[in-house]
């Protein structure tokens, strides 16, 4: 997500439609490289409680590699 810069409703509300759309399909989101205008939209309305947030996107890969290496 590096490149996006702003968010809006519409994009808050289409990031709340992705996580419920994973969650029902027992599966996950982590956002990566969040510009801090699109961090602090996030934090205020609440979503940064409820998505996995990464500082790199390797750093995201990594987080899914070992949780599936522990679910073995």
């Amino acid at each position: 997500m590096a490149e996006v810069t702003q968010i809006d409703s519409g994009g808050v509300g289409a990031l709340g439609a992705v996580l419920i759309s994973a969650r029902n399909r027992d599966a996950e989101v982590k956002l990566a490289t969040l510009h801090p205008r699109v961090a602090e939209v996030l934090r205020i309305t609440g979503l940064e409680l409820l998505f996995d947030i990464r500082t790199s996107e390797s750093e995201a890969i990594v987080a899914f590699l070992t949780k599936r290496a522990l679910a073995r």
